[in-house]
């Protein structure tokens, strides 16, 4: 992809969803059930039970060490992988806008268990939406950003997920737009460089692979080159796209993660919702 295929592809009126960052944390429970509970077969009591095993078949065995966290074998510049967190505060949030709900909670799906990060957002008709959050990165780019998650979607809706936004004179954002049959880039710069500036749609790339029962990688990658931005997409280990983003696009400020999911105006068929997991930000 050119930079002229993505040179002002179309301008959509924005009824999106915004992946962002919903938290709370759900604890479980689990039974122990003794074993001398049990006097098994024939009527036999616990010491004639015992009797017939060694000792170390009565003693418990020793509890096995957790898992190390995914982000413990990660070199990165930022990853939360939402294991062992208590309150949305420990993912380091800047802000948080919520008429959804955000939450961290143990999922069978997620990429490296037990928890997944879910953002999730009534049905409604009409009017705006929010779970969202803002994290802080403590990093500048000179060259260029890369991040990288996995993610699952459920919505008949198009939804925007994992969002960059550069913060300096000018603010710039990047997201990931999802939808039922298709899924692009998008991206936008406020105060506008110029009149016809504003968001930006890219071309998109035909399919839905984010619907289905497993989180899926993503990567989008956005590098500078002189004055030129550009921003590329791999999605499940496939090269998608490599695009031009507009002029005035700011780069080498300091940055803000997104996640969460926002909904501009329009209809929703089914309240939207997005599992996120193992977010990874790699600045060079």
């Amino acid at each position: 992809m050119g930079p002229t295929d993505d040179a002002r592809a179309s301008r959509r009126p924005r009824h999106a969803l915004l992946v962002g960052a919903v938290v709370a944390t759900f604890s479980g429970c689990s039974l122990v059930f003794p074993l001398d509970d049990y006097a098994g077969s024939g009527g036999r009591d616990d010491a004639g039970l015992d009797a017939e095993r060694p000792d170390a078949a009565i003693d418990a065995a020793p509890e096995a060490a957790p898992p190390a966290r995914y982000c413990a074998g990660v070199d990165a510049s930022y990853c939360e992988d939402f294991d062992g967190l208590e309150s949305v505060a420990d993912i380091g949030l800047v802000t948080t806008q919520l008429s959804g709900t955000v939450t961290v909670v143990p999922n069978d799906a997620a990429t490296s268990p037990p928890n997944t990060f879910v953002a999730a957002i009534p049905f409604h008709d009409g009017g705006i939406g929010r779970a969202l959050v803002d994290v802080a990165l403590p990093f500048t780019p000179q060259s260029s950003v890369t991040l990288r998650f996995t993610l699952q979607v459920e919505t008949t809706g198009s939804i925007a997920l994992g969002g960059l936004t550069f913060v300096g004179s000018k603010q710039s954002t990047l997201t990931l737009i999802v939808g039922d049959t298709s899924f692009y880039l998008q991206d936008g710069v406020t105060p506008l460089p110029t009149p016809d500036a504003g968001t930006i749609t890219h071309p998109s790339n035909a399919g839905a692979p984010f619907g289905g029962s497993r989180l899926v990688p993503v990567e989008i990658r956005v590098s500078k080159t002189g004055s030129a931005v550009d921003a590329s997409l791999t999605v499940d280990g496939v090269f998608k796209r490599q695009t031009r983003l507009q002029p005035g696009f700011v780069f080498g400020t300091s940055m803000r993660l997104a996640l969460g999911i926002s909904y501009d105006g329009g209809q929703v068929p089914r309240a939207p919702r997005a599992v996120v997991d193992d977010v990874e930000v790699v600045v060079d």
